[in-house]
């Protein structure tokens, strides 16, 4: 039950990133290289020792940071503020 809020969280942003396609064409992403993003948070991320309210920030944080860089990595110039504007509205 714990990490309910990060999947809530994660399943949000996975919405806006599936809706990129609506703004253009192009921007389709797939269920898993997503799931790959959320697999390669949780590998990457900082483990606290004994801390389970701080291990789920960092997912949280890590998973946040990997997904938004992968995504402007593949949207055009004009987009990126939308897109940083739909993660903070979700």
């Amino acid at each position: 039950d714990a990490y309910i809020p990060v999947a809530v969280r994660c399943s949000a942003m996975f919405f806006v990133v599936a809706d990129l396609c609506k703004v253009e064409p192009t921007y389709q992403y797939s269920l898993e290289w997503f799931i790959e993003i959320y697999i390669l948070a949780i590998k990457t991320a900082e483990k606290p020792e004994r801390n389970l309210q701080k291990r789920l920030k960092c997912l949280q944080d890590r998973f946040i940071q990997l997904a938004f860089q992968k995504v402007c990595d593949s949207l055009f110039e004009k987009h990126k503020l939308m897109y940083s504007l739909l993660l903070t509205f979700k």
